[in-house]
Formats: structure tokens, C-alpha cells, sequence
């Protein structure tokens, strides 16, 4: 049945996806070691155990998403977008879960487990906009259909924008991107631009302390706001070139979410420049064969839809190793495939499959 589901797929996009989950699951091991036996019962492999079952999930999905009819995924794309706008309003209700000061997360009382609707957000929004995109392309210099496309982009990315602000900027990225490729007009293009800078403006001053966030950031010295990413730079600069070993990492002990934000900088130490390389190489090969699928693909509701989620997970892995590399201020954001994070791997995997869908499908 694997067989079958895998012919005609595009196997170095799989075998890269197949590289990174397994290296995931080492690095999960290694950096989480620390924060498992502190806070599990002396379980070292708590988290290595939690992510192996959301992985196995997620493969599960992709190998389903694989399948899925065109039809089908374009008939259910505008339910899956408002059911995910709605999780999204629940963040600002009680069920929202605090966790380091942002509310990212909502806790699902029957199943007593956390969700972060803003994965969801992106994979729905992506479909929804595709589809939208395919049926009004020869109509985009329309009034009406532009105004349209900024309430998408009002909905996808404003519903997350006062919780969680680096994703929603990933989010009105992705979708950016998608219209410049369906034929954004010269003016829409100003217009959009600037509403991001004055809306991003607006909530940095709505919000003082992410001046003060900015401002620590531009420092060349520690302080509150960079010390994380200091110690960030410390793994990277102790892995050096080969790295100081598997499992010998030191700074696990002192990088905030070793195992999730900061995932990469442990990557780093134990593997040093090499390593670093070899995820930097296996991200490039991600995006190139996604925005090929997108480039190859026979109708224009699969070509935005790859463009898309190739986007998204392109931009996410660059927000996360700028924010360990001190480029980018701390957002929160996680490294696609490989850092721990339930909700959002089982959702990056089935975003993955539905651009493998989308190879196989071919001319189709």
C-alpha cells in the first residue's frame, strides 16, 4: 500500500523530508535530555517519545494527503479555512494557554492536550487562497476581488497578529508570495506593502515592550532580550567545525527550548559547521523541488498551492535559524521537520504531502 501511494512522487522531496525526520528524532533525544529529566520523572526520553508519536501520526497524514483528489481538497478548502480562523479566536477566550508570556496555544478540554491554531491557520489559508486565486486569476485587477484578497489577509494573518507575530508575518509572506505568482498588479503591490508596514507599526506601538525588544536587539552587549540568543551563538561557536559530539552538548543546559526554538544552535555544537551545513543543504533541495512541483504543475490551484506551503516552510526555516544566528529578533517560531512541537509537525508533514500529492499527480 506504501508502494502504491509513493509511485510517481518526487522521491528526493521524500528522501529529504525522510533525512530530516530522522534527524529530528537524534537531535529531539540529545537536546531535551536536560528539560526531560528535570521535569519527567527523571524520563530522559519524554520528549523524544511524544515526538516520535506525533511524527508517526503526521507520516500517517502525509501518506493520506497524498491521495487526496484536487476536488476533494479544493471542495473542503473554504470549511477548513473558517474552522481554523474560529480556533484561532478561541486564543482570546479562557481556554487560551499562557506559556512564556504569549498565548500560541489552546488547551482541547475532552482530550486534556494542546493545539496551536495558528499551524492550522497556514496550511487552510494556503488552500483556501489557492483555490480563490485559480477562480478570480483573470479577474485580480477587479476592485472587488482585491478587497476580497485583503480580507483573506486580514482573517489568515490578523486573527494571530496580537498573539503571535512572527507567525503571522510568515503567513502574510506565504500569501504575498502566491499573488505575486498569480499576477499582483503594480498598485496592488504598493498598497499591500504598505498596510504590513503600518499595521506592523501600529502593534509595535500598541505594544511598548516590543520596542524595548528591539531596541535590547540592536545591542551589542547581553541584556534580558538577547540573553538566549547569546548563549545561541556560544553552541554555535563551540561546535566548530565537527562539532563537539553527539549527546556532549553543554549549552542544552542554558539555551531556552533547546529541544524546539533553539533546536538548530544544538545542532550546531554537537556538529558543528558540517552539520549545520548538511540542514542548510537539505532545506535549499526542500525549496527548490517544492517551487519545481509548483513550476511543473498542469493547473493553477496545485501551482499556488505548492508555491505556497514550499513558502511557508521555507520562510519558517529561515525566521528559526536567523533567531539562533542573532539576524532576527526571538520570535518563538519553530524549525520545520525537526524541532518538537506536536501540532506542528503532523501539519508540516501534511502540508508536505500535499505537495507530494501534487508530483504525483503530474500532468494529471
Amino acid at each position: 500500500m506504501i508502494k502504491k501511494t509513493l509511485k510517481d512522487v518526487d522521491m528526493t522531496l521524500f528522501f529529504v523530508i525522510c533525512v530530516m525526520l530522522l534527524i529530528s528524532i537524534i537531535c529531539i533525544t540529545s537536546a531535551s535530555y536536560p528539560q526531560a529529566v528535570k521535569y519527567h520523572k527523571n524520563d530522559a526520553f519524554f520528549y523524544t517519545k511524544r515526538h516520535i508519536l506525533s511524527m508517526i501520526i503526521g507520516l500517517i497524514i502525509m501518506l493520506f494527503a497524498i491521495n487526496l483528489p484536487r476536488t476533494f481538497i479544493k471542495k473542503w478548502a473554504l470549511a477548513g479555512f473558517v474552522a481554523s480562523i474560529f480556533l484561532g479566536l478561541l486564543l482570546f477566550t479562557p481556554i487560551g494557554v499562557n506559556e512564556h508570556g504569549q498565548v500560541r496555544s489552546i488547551l482541547i478540554p475532552i482530550i486534556n492536550r494542546k493545539i496551536q491554531p495558528s499551524d492550522l491557520i497556514k496550511i487552510s489559508s494556503i488552500i483556501f487562497f489557492a483555490e480563490y486565486l485559480e477562480k478570480n486569476r483573470r479577474n485580480l485587477d477587479k476592485n472587488e476581488v482585491f478587497i476580497t484578497i485583503l480580507v483573506i489577509f486580514a482573517f489568515s494573518a490578523g486573527i494571530i497578529f496580537f498573539k503571535d507575530l512572527s507567525t503571522a508575518i510568515v503567513i502574510g509572506l506565504s500569501l504575498f508570495i502566491m499573488y505575486i505568482i498569480a499576477g499582483i498588479r503594480p498598485h496592488q503591490l504598493v498598497i499591500i506593502l504598505a498596510i504590513g508596514l503600518v499595521a506592523v507599526f501600529i502593534f509595535i506601538k500598541i505594544f511598548s515592550y516590543r520596542i524595548d525588544r528591539l531596541v535590547g536587539f540592536t545591542g551589542s552587549e547581553m541584556n534580558k532580550f538577547t540573553y538566549h540568543q547569546f548563549q545561541s551563538l556560544y553552541a554555535i561557536a563551540m561546535g566548530g567545525f565537527a562539532g563537539v559530539g553527539l549527546f556532549h552538548s553543554r549549552q542544552r543546559y542554558n539555551v531556552f527550548a533547546a529541544h524546539s526554538d533553539f533546536i538548530f544552535s544544538i545542532i550546531c555544537e554537537e556538529f558543528g559547521l558540517l552539520g549545520a551545513m548538511i540542514i542548510l543543504v537539505l532545506f535549499v533541495i526542500f525549496i527548490i523541488r517544492g517551487y519545481t512541483i509548483a513550476n511543473k504543475a498542469s493547473n493553477y490551484f496545485d501551482k499556488f498551492m505548492a508555491a505556497g506551503i514550499t513558502s511557508y516552510i521555507g520562510l519558517q526555516a529561515i525566521f528559526n535559524i536567523g533567531v539562533t544566528c542573532k539576524l532576527f529578533p526571538v520570535t518563538g517560531i519553530t524549525l520545520p521537520f525537526i524541532s518538537y512541537g506536536g501540532t506542528s509537525i503532523i501539519v508540516t508533514l501534511f502540508a508536505a504531502g500535499l505537495v507530494l500529492g501534487i508530483s504525483k499527480r503530474g500532468n494529471r
